[in-house]
Parts: structure tokens; sequence; C-alpha cells
């Protein structure tokens, strides 16, 4: 799995160049008017630091962490080595970019953050990690790039309903002229599967 990319700023009048997307987040909107203007700024990258090689190494590593977390915190006892707990953290979208005298163009969405949820029975539920929408703007101004989507694993041993996760790109801000829009953000991934702990 891939972080998705968020969506691009859009172009405003006077200026050529958009905001760049970020690894998740959306580049805001460029600020214009016919003789100038400037670029937004960038969307926010969010970085992988773990892989696992199936979902049951991932629920294991994630129940060790929490564990170790109890015996610190809680027990007060420390364990000879311990495992981290992971976190989980979305990226921000990019600040608009504002032409002096003139209106400014819109921020970039925020990129969808990512849930790991583990439960022997889950009766029914949707988990919503979609990216922000980017904002808009008005006059000859861009609109931002929308978010891109979260990452979102649902882990089980039994359900009697459905369970579903929301992870889509973020819509691209409007411009009022209906030219300049921002990049809708790049969709993200659920994973859900069934899985046996110590079965």
């Amino acid at each position: 799995m891939t972080i998705p990319i968020g969506g691009t700023g859009g172009t405003a009048d006077g200026v050529s160049v958009w905001s760049p997307a970020g690894h998740n987040g959306g580049g805001a909107g460029a600020g214009g008017y016919p003789s100038g203007g400037a670029s937004g700024g960038g969307g926010g990258n969010a970085t992988a630091a773990y892989s696992f090689a199936s979902a049951i190494s991932m629920l294991t590593y994630i129940l060790q962490g929490v564990s170790d977390w109890w015996l610190l915190n809680v027990v007060g006892k420390a364990p000879s080595s311990t495992t981290p707990l992971l976190t989980f953290y979305g990226s921000g979208g990019g600040s608009a970019a504002y032409y002096s005298g003139y209106v400014g163009g819109g921020s970039g969405g925020g990129g969808g953050g990512e849930g790991i949820i583990y439960a022997f029975n889950i009766i029914s539920g949707t988990v919503n990690a979609a990216g922000g929408a980017g904002g808009n703007s008005t006059a000859y101004s861009g609109g931002g790039g929308g978010g891109g989507g979260g990452l979102v694993f649902i882990l089980y041993g039994a359900t009697s309903g459905s369970v579903t996760a929301n992870v889509a790109g973020g819509a691209g801000g409007v411009s009022s002229t209906g030219t300049y829009y921002g990049a809708t953000g790049a969709p993200g991934t659920a994973y859900i599967a069934k899985v046996t702990v110590n079965g």
C-alpha cells in the first residue's frame, strides 16, 4: 500500500506554476490577478515507517505495543525491551497565496489519516478517513487541491453486519471564474480482514 497523493492547487491569472501536492496533503491554490500573482504552498507529506508481511503480523505488533505501554505507564514495570506504539497522522494542506490588494486562492485540503481497528466482534460500522476538500477561491485565483484519502485497516474476529470504510480523496476547490479548479486528491486504501489471534 502506498500513501496517496493530494491534489495540486489551481493556477491563477498571472501565475504559471501551480502549487504541488504532497504525499497526502493537497496543494493550495494560487492567488492571482491579470498583472501578476503568487503560487500557494505545497501540500504536507506523510511518510510510511512500518511494513508488515500480513494482517496478523501487524496486529501482533500493535498488541505488543499496547501491552508494553500498559506495563510501563499503568503497572510501573519496565520490560527489558519494548515495542513502541504506532502513531498515525494525516498531513496538512498547503496555505493559500494572497496577491496584495486582491483575493487569495483556496487552501489545500488536509490528507486523511490512518486508522487501525481491531475488535473480536464487530456488529457493524463505517470508518471515515476521507481527504479534506480544497478551499474555494474567487475572481482570478485558483482553488485548493483536495487531500489524499487515508489508510484504514479493520481487523476482526467476527461480524454480524456490514463493516465499511470511506477513504475517498478530497474534492478540489472551485474558482468563481470556472477556470482554475484544484485537483481532486487520490483515494486511499481500506483493508478489511477477518483474523484469528491465538487460534
